[in-house]
């Protein structure tokens, strides 16, 4: 696991997927931002696009999901499992999908984990514009 760089106890790639949700949730939903949720795989795909127009490394997905899960634990996100039968009606045989939504704390805790990063990134700077 990566070493903690900042006193918010986010790392890069949480922050970066923790903006990708909080800019994600307040344009897909004006006024209702934690109501919102995603899929935990169009996280990874949106990353990756976001990467590649940037001309950056991407993020494995077992990095996203790692920093989800952490960023759940933090309390900045809650998941819930879809229901049997929404999985069943979308022909997945029963997988399941895991839906994540941003909390309260979600903004506070990027604001701090921004300004605790040391050396900005490109895609920091772009989302800070």
């Amino acid at each position: 696991m990566p070493r903690r760089r900042n006193n918010t106890g986010l790392v890069a790639n949480e922050v970066r997927i923790l903006d990708f949700l909080v800019r994600s949730a307040n344009e897909n939903s004006p006024g209702h931002a934690t109501e919102a949720t995603i899929y935990g795989y169009t996280v990874s795909l949106e990353l990756d696009r976001q990467a590649e127009v940037l001309r950056e490394q991407p993020i494995s997905n077992a990095t996203v999901y790692r920093c989800l899960r952490s960023l759940e634990k933090f309390g900045a996100l809650t998941s819930e499992w879809e229901s049997d039968a929404d999985a069943l009606a979308g022909n997945r045989e029963g997988r399941k999908r895991r839906y994540y939504r941003i909390t309260a704390l979600a903004q506070p805790l990027l604001d701090s984990g921004k300004a605790a990063l040391d050396g900005r990134p490109a895609w920091l700077r772009a989302s800070q514009a």
